[in-house]
């Protein structure tokens, strides 16, 4: 399922950077002694303010992640529902419920009808039904995909939370310029980047096995 092959590839390249992000930190700038270019003998100073700048930048990469493997599910789902044609009466509560809530944010005239005006109306949605951007911590995934009628394993909950809390919280203070990348990247030691990384990786994966749980067995109808 393309959602699984993405998040794959999501992952390879986060665990690439990680590693390059791993070789910089362990570089002591103190010793001045530069990386060379094989290829034109050019030379670069690693720096401290180089090393917690690409720290802070590795945790926007993480909710990046995040982000668009939830965005991911939501539009397999999506597409699930259009490559059935499926419409309205055929959907279950919380579906309907989404496409509602789809219509009113598309603005579109359909939103007055009834429940029974809608049944036979085919339902495609070419945009989320649900606004994410920037808020995607453990707690508000959860709350997305149990409004669209998939219920998420709890089980990690506790374990994860406080990895994907943090990296969104530092993500948003970074997009909004209320701290610098370097300074962001002081508070950080390589090792809690390892730990956000697992943690978030784990995470994303039971969640995507979740959705393709709930898409094979076709959760989204009645």
């Amino acid at each position: 399922m393309i959602i699984q092959r993405n998040f794959n590839r999501r992952a390879e390249d986060i665990n690439e950077i990680f590693s390059l992000i791993d070789f910089i930190a362990g570089i002591e700038p103190h010793k001045n002694i530069p990386l060379v270019s094989s290829a034109n003998g050019a030379e670069l100073h690693i720096t401290q303010e180089m090393q917690c700048a690409l720290k802070a930048q590795f945790l926007i990469l993480l909710y990046n992640l995040v982000e668009s493997t939830v965005c991911d599910c939501l539009n397999t789902i999506y597409d699930s529902i259009a490559d059935e044609e499926l419409t309205f009466g055929e959907l279950s509560r919380e579906i309907k419920a989404m496409w509602r809530n789809y219509l009113r944010r598309t603005s579109h005239p359909d939103f007055i009808k009834t429940d029974a005006e809608l049944a036979g109306t085919p339902v495609m949605f070419e945009s989320l039904a649900i606004n994410i951007s920037g808020s995607l911590d453990l707690r508000k995934i959860n709350e997305v995909f149990a409004k669209h009628g998939c219920t998420l394993d709890q089980t990690n909950r506790d374990k994860y939370s406080n990895s994907f809390l943090a990296v969104k919280n530092k993500r948003n203070l970074l997009a909004h310029g209320n701290t610098s990348f370097s300074e962001c990247g002081s508070n950080y030691m390589i090792s809690d980047l390892h730990k956000f990384k697992d943690e978030i990786l784990n995470g994303m994966q039971e969640i995507v096995a979740k959705v393709r749980e709930y898409i094979d067995n076709r959760k989204y109808k009645q």
